[in-house]
Order: C-alpha cells, then structure tokens, then sequence
C-alpha cells in the first residue's frame, strides 16, 4: 500500500492526519503499517489525505507479463500464479 509515500508528497503528516481523522499519532501509524487495515478506515485516511482509495493501490495495480505485480497481488489459489485484470470498453477505439 503507498498511503505513507502518498502523505509525502501531499506534505501531510501523520500527526496532521490524526488530528483529521481526531485519533492519535500512534493509531495512523498502526493503520498505515497494517496490512489488514479496513475499508472503512481507508476511506476515511483517503478522504482526509484529499484522495481516494485506489491511489494508496495504483502502482501495486499495475501489472503487465514482463512487470507482474508485488506479492500483495491477486493470486490464484489453486496454483499462485498472479491474476492480470483488464478492462475494456464497450466502445469503438478513437485515433
């Protein structure tokens, strides 16, 4: 998860964001550190920070044959090997 390097770059800190979110210092930390955190509480560390949830995830959702995703990604569970998602559109490509 990038929520840290995300703070970083939008010069939030993690005191800054606990007094948003009215915890303590010690709880942002835990909640960035953890890998389990809840979607609740991502929401509202996102809606805090001013950004989204899918930005804390945009480059572990990335992926590509040559580049595949970190170890934190979809995996199948029958044979671990990494799940590549795409999306397409119902309309016809523009040049």
């Amino acid at each position: 998860m990038q929520a840290k390097q995300i703070l970083r770059n939008l010069k939030i800190s993690q005191r800054d964001l606990a007094q948003r979110l009215n915890v303590s210092p010690s709880a942002v930390s835990q909640f960035l550190s953890n890998q389990n955190t809840s979607v609740k509480m991502l929401r509202r560390i996102a809606e805090a920070a001013g950004c989204s949830v899918g930005d804390f995830f945009a480059d572990e959702m990335t992926a590509t044959a040559d580049n595949p995703l970190p170890d934190s990604s979809l995996k199948c569970p029958h044979c671990g090997k990494p799940i590549f998602v795409r999306l397409e559109s119902d309309s016809e490509p523009t040049d």
